[in-house]
């Protein structure tokens, strides 16, 4: 459909309002040096008068990825020098935890404890007993469908997620207890082989009286699904976020519920002096150290080889990557918000972490923080206390030990709680039947952790199924009766203006809570262009628009030559999918695509196709990654270059500007579904080859369609599940024409799936808001690709017959 002739420039700001080839100014082009880093990463243009491109880069889409690179990273070290922001006032932690408990992910609720003994106890003594045990955290998601009267609303529903163990119970208990997190999340006996240090550890704890509870958590060992292996943690926290929740949040909650359980019992409820400790080491350092700042009933956090700076949470393993803390918390806030609770950080280096990202799990890297890194952190605690109010000195509930083969009990138990030393004390232990097979044998170690994440997954797939019911209580779209209004879900359809003004809420939500939004003025657009590309009736210019520092929009701009002087013409914006270019849009007949660009610009339309920075895999994958620690997400950059290519468009004479659309493909159709629901100067949106039950696509751990078991880590976005899904970013768009584009063999997902989704976003349209002829489903016998056929129809009705104009308050 076109070929690119000898390069020429041209000056777009003299665009005009004719845009046939001699009315624009064009130069000789200036060889791009290839010795020039500048060059092959920014591309050149001139400076003798206004901005005209000389060349591009070697490869506009790596440029662009590395110039966000760039930018991401400015922003998380912007976040870490305006964090104090969020700790200027005494009710700073009673802000703040609130927010580290919704970014977790934890539930306002957990299951009435019961701890459930396996017998015969594993190891006997004189002084305590070791037994395996399980108790209840958390319900089934959803609520139970008979309440029952007198019955608390906890116990009418089963357990959905259980923690296990090993305690240690003494035969004379002193009333305080110990908590303990290994970094592998297996307990002492329960490790391959034993693991000895923490075994002596919990012996000397309960031969002294305390009782000892060992949680067992989640390992980072791979496991097989789908075509991926991926970390144990990686695997559960994928479809965990998608849904609001977080791995860690899960065990942070089993942690609690041990104490609701230990704080239960007679010994503790009896002693004055009754202490909940809470010890983690590596991996369990960190569950320790969250669970400290959301929990006032542990009285000495013990965090050994993990406290350090995070301003690298990006490298570190992918299920620590909490959507948007960093904005407020690294490990000093969270060791503020423990004050004056007890705390001591001991390093050690033993820990590390290591993640190839082959196999399609996320790269990672890391190590326990050396005894500088932790020193570095460590003297920002006083920074922050002093921010709330308190004297800037060394913090007095924190202590710093650098002696990792320091006694847990003597060496730091006892003096941070003010406790005598106590003397070593013999253990004699009983022969039992039980006393070692049981306890070590290989198989039971193996079953028990396939039964522990089997029963994670079960529980956040039950989230999943109730998941609609949650949106529902977000944003009530009228298609279910199970779904009742309330004041914070309602949508008002008395008319399209009085829809848009009611739907402008949840659109701010989307934009500032789900996909992130860079409020910061864009840099003045700059443009640049090349004459790159003649079609059949078109000409293609190459066009580079500055957006943010580092931060630049590129894309094709295909024009009619035969535009009249005067005339104004609708736009159609043609996103490209995974791993594309603009040109695959409008050249080589695509499979894809099939020229649809070069179409629609044969149509007379004038059509800018977009490079989106999804390509050059985990070179874009990444940017996901450093933008999680600030709340925002790759959409974020990407809007941010849309609203300056809609700015942009709309100052050209031959655009009409309130005529803009936006057409895309697979990951242009993710787009098309976010950028128009972001962006209301979009004035239409079709998807192609995406439209889905979103959320299942993302979440399920079942459906063969779903990401989980892919190397598309980038792909989840934190809590969308409560949210938005397809038929949420529908009713954004609405009530704009929106149209899905959908082959029957389409390996994005089923019909069954696309269908019921659809459904709920046409009853908007049709049933509530009247306006059936804006939404339009067109199903064809074919793949993956752009149909061209129904789309193309929807284009001419909506874009020529000024049907798409914004109501106006009379509507």
């Amino acid at each position: 459909m076109s070929q690119r002739p000898a390069a020429l420039l041209i000056l777009l700001s003299l665009f005009g309002h004719a845009v046939a080839d001699d009315s624009i100014q064009t130069r000789p082009l200036k060889p791009t040096p290839q010795d020039s880093d500048d060059a092959t990463t920014k591309g050149q243009w001139s400076d003798d008068g206004p901005p005209r491109l000389l060349s591009l880069p070697a490869d506009p889409a790596a440029a662009m990825a590395a110039g966000i690179d760039r930018f991401l990273l400015e922003k998380l070290s912007a976040a870490d020098n305006a964090r104090h922001q969020y700790w200027r006032d005494a009710d700073a932690v009673a802000k703040n935890v609130p927010f580290l408990s919704r970014q977790l992910g934890l539930e306002p609720e957990r299951y009435p404890t019961d701890l459930q003994w396996e017998s015969p106890p594993l190891r006997t003594s004189d002084r305590f007993e070791v037994h395996a045990v399980r108790w209840p955290v958390l319900s089934h998601p959803a609520p139970p469908s008979v309440t029952e009267p007198g019955t608390p609303a906890g116990l009418q529903l089963q357990p959905s997620l259980w923690g296990e163990g090993l305690l240690w119970l003494p035969r004379k208990a002193n009333g305080s207890s110990v908590v303990m997190l290994s970094h592998d999340g297996e307990p002492s006996f329960w490790s391959e082989p034993i693991a000895e240090d923490q075994r002596v550890r919990c012996e000397t704890l309960a031969a002294q009286g305390f009782t000892v509870l060992e949680v067992a958590t989640t390992g980072h060992d791979r496991i097989q699904h789908g075509g991926a292996k991926l970390p144990r943690r990686e695997y559960l926290n994928r479809a965990a976020f998608e849904l609001g929740r977080t791995l860690v949040g899960y065990e942070i909650q089993t942690v609690q519920s041990a104490i609701d359980w230990l704080a239960q019992q007679p010994a503790a409820s009896k002693a004055d002096d009754a202490q909940v400790i809470v010890a983690g080491w590596g991996e369990g350092g960190r569950t320790a150290l969250i669970s400290a700042a959301l929990e006032p009933r542990i009285d000495l956090t013990i965090v050994a080889g993990y406290f350090g700076p995070r301003d690298q949470v990006w490298q570190e393993p992918a299920d620590r990557n909490v959507f948007g803390l960093q904005n407020r918390f690294a490990d000093a806030e969270l060791a503020a918000a423990i004050a004056p609770r007890k705390l001591v950080i001991q390093t050690e280096p033993r820990f590390a972490l290591e993640e190839s990202g082959d196999a399609g799990a996320s790269p990672a890297s890391w190590h326990s923080p050396s005894q500088a890194e932790a020193q570095q952190e460590f003297d920002r605690i006083a920074s922050v206390l002093s921010g709330i109010g308190q004297p800037l000195e060394t913090p007095a509930h924190a202590k710093l030990i650098s002696d990792e083969k320091s006694d847990l009990l003597n060496d730091i138990i006892c003096p941070a709680l003010d406790m005598p030393v106590a003397p070593a004390v013999a253990v004699k232990y009983a022969k039992t039947e039980a006393s070692e097979a049981a306890a070590t044998g290989k198989r039971s170690a193996i079953d028990r952790r396939a039964r522990r994440l089997a029963m994670i997954d079960r529980h956040t797939q039950a989230l999943l199924e109730e998941s609609e019911y949650e949106r529902g209580k977000f944003m009530n779209l009228g298609h279910s009766r199970t779904i009742a209004n309330n004041a914070h879900n309602q949508l008002d359809t008395s008319s399209p203006a009085a829809y848009e003004k009611s739907v402008e809420r949840f659109r701010k939500i989307f934009r500032e809570q789900v996909v992130g939004w860079y409020d910061q003025p864009k840099l003045p657009a700059n443009p640049r262009s090349l004459k790159s590309y003649q079609g059949t009736g078109w000409t293609g210019h190459d066009v580079v628009l500055d957006v943010f520092p580092n931060v630049f929009a590129y894309g094709v701009l295909l024009v009619p030559n035969d535009i009249p002087a005067g005339e104004q013409r609708p736009v159609v914006v043609c996103q490209h999918g995974l791993e594309g270019q603009p040109s695959d849009t409008f050249a080589n007949d695509h499979r894809a695509y099939h020229d649809y660009a070069a179409k629609l610009a044969e149509a007379g339309y004038i059509v800018f196709a977009p490079q989106n920075p999804y390509k050059g895999k985990d070179a874009f994958r990444t940017l996901q990654r450093k933008s999680y620690p600030v709340g925002k997400t790759l959409f974020s950059i990407i809007a941010a270059q849309h609203q300056q290519i809609l700015d942009w468009l709309k100052t050209i004479p031959s655009v009409d500007p309130q005529r803009i659309a936006f057409y895309g493909l697979s990951y242009g159709g993710k787009s098309a579904m976010r950028l128009p629901a972001l962006l209301p100067d979009y004035c239409l949106s079709i998807c192609s080859a995406d439209f889905n039950d979103w959320v299942w696509k993302n979440a399920s751990t079942r459906a063969r369609y779903s990401y989980i078991g892919t190397g598309e880590y980038e792909i989840y976005e934190f809590g969308l599940g409560k949210t938005f899904n397809y038929a949420e970013m529908a009713a954004l768009i609405a009530p704009r024409p929106f149209m899905v584009e959908r082959g029957h063999y389409d390996g994005v997902g089923p019909d069954d799936r696309v269908a019921k989704e659809f459904a709920k976003a046409r009853f908007l349209y049709a049933a509530r808001l009247k306006l059936p002829e804006r939404c339009e489903i067109e199903w064809f016998d074919g793949p993956h690709m752009i149909n061209a056929v129904g789309s193309f129809e929807f284009l001419d009705r909506h874009l020529r017959s000024g049907d798409v104009k914004p109501p106006s308050a009379n509507d």
